[in-house]
């Protein structure tokens, strides 16, 4: 099943991808209506502001009790094709049970991603949810007369800017207000005028560590100052932090590909957001694919597939780039 071919439907500055579910009145928000898949998934989003890729997005939600199971929150990075980042509340009536928690939404698969340990109050009336948004970082909070509660968790699925807006599961009856989008810095955009500290952000699946570190030694003796997670990242240390601050202080993403790397989360996370600013003019910074061994097409990630792409075993191309690093 496809979802997302039909055209979504707007209202002012809202875009309803699920077709007749959402609505607006003045300062209100209201959802009504089963969703697609096992979830019922729903999502409404908010199309006055520009995409971005990191901020914080708020609203207000009324919570009635019903004898089937609800859930209603936020979305960040969302397109119209079914795809986002969502924080929300969820109720289980059988359980008596309210719980936090993020998810994701791939065009149109949805799936949780994690879900808070401890059990929360909701009000009837009053629920402030904000999510806030950085690179793979999401930190969700809940504030209602009854107590708060946050969550913080990773995402690197979703790398690329996009909309804010609200979003809901199962046949939930949504009423939001106070709906507020607050777009923040980007962390990777370098400072400006600054002086890059490395030539070359090597971004790569784990499982390819041994040819990698062949990589790196043959940039050492070329004088190619790189950054590679192995070496940089300490023991203890913030992984998600030292990524953002190596791409930033890198000139060019280096993207080694493999068949590991099709499954990596953290691969697309890194080389993506690069991708969206060069592809937008908006960044002098390159993404250079590497191949690491034969691939089809078809395992090329498709953001990469226009991309002209060097091979590691031949020596003329590979030379050919450690130029290309050194001189642009």
């Amino acid at each position: 099943m496809h979802y997302g071919m039909n055209s979504p439907m707007r209202s002012r500055n809202w875009i309803d991808p699920s077709r007749k579910v959402w609505s607006s009145f003045g300062d209100s928000l209201v959802g009504v209506g089963k969703g697609i898949g096992s979830y019922g998934v729903n999502y409404f989003i908010h199309t006055s502001t520009s995409v971005i890729l990191n901020g914080v997005v708020r609203a207000v939600f009324a919570h009635h009790v019903s004898s089937s199971p609800t859930a209603m929150g936020l979305v960040c990075r969302a397109n119209s094709s079914w795809t986002f980042v969502t924080f929300y509340m969820f109720h289980d009536p059988t359980e008596q049970v309210s719980l936090l928690a993020f998810g994701v939404c791939d065009r149109g698969t949805f799936t949780p991603l994690r879900v808070s340990s401890e059990s929360i109050e909701l009000d009837a009336v009053h629920n402030s949810l904000s999510l806030t948004f950085s690179s793979s970082s999401v930190t969700g909070i809940i504030e209602n007369p009854k107590g708060s509660a946050i969550l913080e968790g990773n995402i690197p699925h979703i790398a690329f800017p996009g909309y804010a807006g609200l979003m809901k599961l199962y046949r939930t009856k949504v009423l939001a207000t106070n709906f507020e989008v607050t777009p923040m810095t980007d962390p990777y955009k370098p400072i400006k005028n600054s002086i890059y500290k490395y030539d070359v952000f090597i971004s790569h699946s784990s499982a390819d560590k041994p040819i990698v570190q062949e990589i790196t030694r043959v940039f050492r003796e070329a004088g190619v100052r790189y950054w590679v997670d192995h070496e940089q990242v300490g023991i203890g240390e913030s992984v998600i932090k030292k990524i953002e601050e190596g791409i930033r202080d890198s000139k060019h993403v280096l993207v080694c590909l493999s068949t590991n790397l099709g499954v990596s989360n953290w691969c697309r996370a890194e080389y993506g957001v690069i991708l969206h600013r060069y592809f937008t003019g908006t960044t002098n910074k390159r993404v250079l694919p590497l191949y690491l061994e034969n691939l089809s097409d078809d395992d090329i990630p498709i953001l990469l597939y226009d991309l002209r792409r060097a091979d590691y075993s031949k020596k003329d191309e590979f030379s050919e780039l450690i130029s290309l690093i050194k001189d642009s």
